[in-house]
């Protein structure tokens, strides 16, 4: 005979209350504790019935066919083994009849033939676990009480244990809590048990947060392994944690749902924006150092999948949200095949710097240097010079960018003196012979940006060429070119009527050329250039040169973050040690993970800028100076004299000098309060242009600018 599990000795002497009702309930028999009436139809078609007899633990095969019902006679637990009504022929069920009266069916007769194959007497008090379960609730006793008895008597696993007591009107916590207690095991496998079930998400979130005091990404991990979808996940920590979007975003990314998937959770559960989306992604999921290029373009599939966007909605939705230019120049040519003339042109009019511009169209487009050139000087307006300095930084070969700077230059004017100008259309042939005299000459040029590399090649032996000036053309025709002016020393011992053919070249580049013919040397007096100085004497010449003046400008990095409020902030350049933010307390890091800010509004000190006599010389002749904010001249002033060995000096007013700074969570660097634009920056720096119109002839005329 079959015997079932004894009930171990913890559970008989739990509490004198529930060993007395175990005793009430279920009295000690010595023998048939067990007795079972049912009822069939005989061979006659009567009805015809059977009671038998069992002792504790015995088992007795019946095999009786046309079973009727099936009853318990004394209040002893019974388990009879019958044919399953179902799809399925010949299969088996067991059912549990715990007390006197007990029956299958409750109410009628089975519907159809059923066999009575075996009858199992229940043993100790708790023949089943249902018993067992309603004993133990009657006395009163602990969910975890309950479920080591489950474990004990009958060898319930951790699944079996949950679903039981779901079934008996536990709920997920005190679930959660007993599993926990009885089996010693994680949160991962109390999640899954909860799942299988049937328990929510939500409810199941609740129960881990409490047991196990877990975070957002813990649960959501647990969640997701144990087969709830992201829609669920959601629900569960918003009911677990009160999660914000952002929040919600950052767990469920961590937990290793895709993009795509957040994207619709987001919609579904916040009713999120696109706008919502980007930002809660850009910030939670990437962080500080940005999104890397996988994860951006699935973003960006997001905006298009999930929230319908255009690609110029997408564009200005990246924009807000703080991506890098080459980030979203990657994603909206993958995306939404975004052409680099589109692209660009939204990147001119979004306020991206140019050579964030030319980074794209190199590195996205494969864009060659004079396409770039062109397309970005048009966009821009911009000079050659500083479309030199954007292809540089953009990483462009030197050598690519000096053939097409080559391409660009053209010989305007070669004139004795300084006489200067733009006199008539660009001459990029030899067809026009220039003069040049003895001693020294300039030439100007325009188109090109032109600093140390630049020569002319072709001219006498021991002729000494050198730049003296360069600039942007004042204009308005030209302002999309710079001028150059180059001195041109040509040796006095020159015969007159010599002449050939100069070429203009950058690096190893050739630019344009032109013809010369040396003329007589002009009279003594007769030009606004001195002779050259022969060894003891010549003449003094002052030197101009930008005041060394100590400022703290406001710069703007690219990198960003949020705090627990959901408020933006962008790093200053530079971000540790501030000058901006000294005193400024830290920001901290709550309890849920999350940054907290500490902003504090101040004034950005005037730009301090000036001009120095450094020599000798008095300057008696009026002369200008500028102060340029990039390619944008933001002051200037007249200097009518200059003594020797002393200085101008002036302040300029920012349009806007009140801003908010603040330090972010841990680690005590300082940010700007708001987007990188937002408001006045001093990005991308100044410039201090001295004797711009070339007024004062200097013993150096290659000092006159200074970056503060």
């Amino acid at each position: 005979m079959k015997k079932t599990h004894r009930l171990p000795v913890w559970m008989r002497l739990a509490s004198a209350s529930l060993v007395l009702l175990f005793a009430f309930v279920f009295p000690v028999q010595a023998a048939n504790e067990c007795q079972v009436y049912y009822s069939y139809k005989n061979s006659s078609g009567n009805i015809s019935g059977q009671t038998i007899n069992l002792d504790d633990g015995e088992t007795l095969s019946v095999n009786n066919n046309s079973i009727q019902i099936i009853q318990n006679k004394e209040n002893y637990p019974v388990r009879v083994e019958i044919t399953a009504l179902g799809p399925i022929p010949n299969q088996k069920k067991w059912v549990t009849l715990n007390n006197s009266g007990d029956q299958d069916p409750p109410f009628s007769v089975y519907p159809a033939p059923v066999t009575l194959y075996q009858i199992e007497c229940g043993g100790e008090a708790f023949g089943s676990t249902d018993a067992l379960i309603s004993a133990l609730q009657a006395a009163g006793a602990s969910v975890v009480t309950i479920a080591q008895g489950l474990v004990s008597s009958f060898g319930q696993t951790g699944a079996q244990v949950a679903d039981l007591l779901k079934d008996a009107g536990f709920d997920a916590t005190e679930v959660a809590d007993a599993l926990n207690e009885v089996f010693n095991t994680n949160g991962q496998q109390v999640a899954s048990w909860l799942s299988s079930a049937g328990y929510w998400a939500r409810y199941n979130a609740v129960a881990l947060e409490e047991v196990f005091n877990a975070n957002g990404s813990q649960v959501a991990s647990w969640l997701r392994q144990a087969g709830y979808n992201v829609s669920q996940v959601t629900q569960g920590l918003i009911e677990a944690f009160g999660a914000s979007a952002q929040q919600a975003a950052t767990w469920l990314d961590d937990s290793g749902f895709s993009i795509d998937q957040i994207a619709q959770a987001l919609k579904d559960k916040y009713n999120a924006t696109a706008e919502v989306f980007i930002n809660a992604l850009s910030y939670e999921v990437c962080g500080v150092a940005g999104c890397p290029s996988d994860t951006s373009r699935r973003m960006i599939e997001a905006l298009r999948d999930r929230f319908n966007q255009s690609a110029a909605q997408a564009f200005g939705l990246l924009q807000d949200a703080g991506f890098s230019a080459l980030t979203i120049a990657q994603g909206l040519s993958e995306v939404y095949n975004t052409g680099a003339q589109q692209l660009a042109t939204w990147m001119q009019q979004g306020g991206y710097a140019l050579s964030e511009v030319a980074t794209c169209l190199r590195q996205v487009y494969n864009m060659n240097v004079s396409a770039a050139a062109d397309l970005l000087g048009g966009l821009y307006n911009a000079t050659a010079e500083t479309l030199q300095e954007a292809l540089e930084a953009a990483g462009y070969a030197a050598s690519q960018i000096n053939q097409w700077l080559a391409n660009q230059m053209s010989i305007e004017s070669v004139i004795g003196g300084y006489t200067q100008g733009y006199a008539g259309q660009p001459i990029r042939t030899p067809r026009q012979v220039f003069p040049l005299r003895p001693g020294r000459n300039l030439v100007t040029l325009r188109g090109a940006a032109l600093v140390g590399t630049s020569s002319i090649v072709g001219l006498p032996r021991g002729t000494r060429t050198r730049i003296i000036d360069r600039g942007t053309g004042n204009n308005g025709q030209f302002a999309y070119w710079t001028y150059l002016h180059v001195q041109i020393d040509l040796p006095r011992t020159v015969r007159e009527g010599t002449r050939g053919t100069a070429t203009l070249r950058l690096g190893q580049s050739n630019g344009p050329r032109f013809g010369w013919i040396v003329e007589a040397a002009p009279a003594p007096g007769g030009g606004r250039v001195p002779p050259p100085s022969t060894g003891g004497g010549g003449t003094a010449r002052p030197d101009l040169i930008a005041m060394n003046t100590q400022n703290e400008l406001y710069i703007v990095g690219s990198a960003n973050t949020l705090d627990a409020d959901g408020d933006f902030f962008t790093a200053l350049d530079p971000f540790n040690n501030s000058a901006h933010c000294q005193g400024v307390p830290d920001g901290a890091v709550n309890r849920n993970n999350q940054q907290t800010s500490n902003t504090r509004v101040i004034t950005v000190p005037d730009i301090r800028w000036g001009v120095e006599n450094t020599s000798r010389v008095d300057i008696t002749t009026p002369f200008t100076i500028e102060l340029w904010r990039g390619n944008q001249r933001v002051d200037s002033q007249q200097i009518n004299s200059l003594a020797s060995r002393s200085q101008a000096q002036f302040t300029f007013r920012r349009p806007q000098s009140r801003t908010t700074v603040a330090k972010v969570g841990l680690g005590g660097g300082c940010y700007h309060a708001g987007q990188s634009r937002e408001g006045w920056n001093d990005n991308p720096g100044f410039t201090v242009r001295i004797d711009t119109n070339d007024d004062i002839d200097e013993s150096r005329e290659n000092n006159n600018a200074r970056n503060l």
